[in-house]
């Protein structure tokens, strides 16, 4: 859309004013900031802020689900190796305050006992990666953290499918999930 309107003006544009060169434009870059003059350079420099800002959101985009992707992996292994397919784990706490102590100073705050434990608890409510495959790059790492903590399969998945289609940020679910947004479409309506 900003795109389209900017290569609208860009040709409208076009042989009306003189081309200043970029340094010059560089120079003068908090008047140029001021002035809502559309010069083919100012076009020029718009162009190529959307496609940084564009692209900045796509390598967002595709850490995040890698991310998401390896903390489900994580969370897989942990429950793997604690309870070799039992229900219950016998020595889950020390198994994971070890695997912290390990991997903290290579890797910092992210392998902290209490990520892993967050690791695990995603693996345990999203057994299957089918489901966190095609939402990878819509959900983040902080909405699958306020999903995972919803008892109801029901309620999680219909939270699910309206980040992914309404493009609910973390706090637009949150702010749902607080205020029982799904219980209260639950409710029949009163007739009077």
């Amino acid at each position: 859309m900003v795109e389209a309107r900017l290569v609208k003006k860009r040709k409208a544009n076009l042989g009306k004013t003189a081309v200043a060169p970029i340094t010059e434009l560089a120079t003068r870059s908090t008047f140029a900031k001021r002035a809502s003059v559309d010069t083919p350079a100012t076009i020029f420099i718009e162009e190529v802020r959307a496609i940084l800002r564009q692209a900045r959101r796509g390598a967002y985009a595709a850490a995040n689900h890698i991310m998401v992707q390896a903390y489900w992996n994580i969370g897989r292994r942990i429950v793997r190796e604690e309870q070799g397919g039992k229900q219950r784990a016998d020595y889950g706490q020390f198994l994971i305050r070890n695997l912290a102590r390990q991997l903290g100073d290579e890797f910092g705050g992210g392998v902290s006992v209490a990520n892993l434990w967050n690791f695990r608890l995603f693996y345990r409510t999203f057994p299957s990666e089918a489901k966190l495959y095609p939402l990878g790059r819509v959900l983040s790492w902080s909405h699958w953290r306020a999903l995972m903590r919803l008892k109801n399969a029901d309620e999680r998945n219909y939270y699910i499918q309206e980040c992914s289609q309404q493009g609910w940020n973390k706090r637009q679910l949150e702010r749902n999930i607080s205020t029982h947004y799904f219980e209260r479409l639950l409710k029949p309506r009163k007739t009077s």
